[in-house]
C-alpha cells in the first residue's frame, strides 16, 4: 500500500473487502474478520485522507466466480462473473461511492439480516451451515 504521503489530490484508493463480514457465517470466522478489518481500516483511512481530497472506497462483493470461489463445497447465491464484478466497481468508482456493494440483491439481503438481533443472526447462520452440511 502506498504510503499516505505519495497519495495526491484527487487520488483514489480503493480497498478489496467482502459482504461476509456482515454476518457470522459458520467456519468463516478468519475470513470474515479479515474482511471486517478491511472494511475498518477503509473508513479510517478516508478519515486520514479526507482532508488531503484522497477518496477511499471500500469494495465489498459477493460471491464472483473464480478458481478460488470453484474450490468451495457450498452454495455461492448470485454469484457473478469477474466481467460483471469490474463493471459494478468502475460504476461505483464513477459515482464516487464510498463502499461499492455488489450485486444488489444480494447485498441488499444481507444488510437486512445484519440489522437483526445477533442472537437471529446466529441462528440463521447455523441453520445455514445445517442445511448445507447435509
Amino acid at each position: 500500500m502506498p504510503c499516505r504521503g505519495d497519495l495526491k489530490p484527487g487520488s483514489q484508493l480503493a480497498l478489496v473487502g467482502s459482504l461476509a463480514h456482515l454476518l457470522p457465517f459458520s467456519q468463516a470466522g478468519a475470513y470474515g474478520s479479515s474482511k471486517a478489518a478491511v472494511h475498518y481500516l477503509t473508513q479510517a483511512l478516508g478519515t486520514d485522507l479526507g482532508d488531503k481530497q484522497v477518496s477511499v472506497h471500500c469494495i465489498q462483493p459477493g460471491f464472483v466466480k473464480t478458481p478460488l470461489t470453484d474450490k468451495n463445497n457450498f452454495a455461492m447465491p448470485s454469484i457473478i462473473s469477474p466481467e460483471q464484478a469490474s463493471q459494478a466497481i468502475i460504476k461505483g468508482l464513477n459515482k464516487g461511492k464510498t463502499v461499492i456493494n455488489f450485486p444488489s440483491l444480494f447485498s441488499g439481503f444481507l444488510h437486512i439480516l445484519n440489522c437483526l438481533p445477533y442472537r437471529w443472526q446466529q441462528n440463521i447462520c447455523r441453520r445455514l451451515a445445517h442445511k448445507e452440511g447435509a
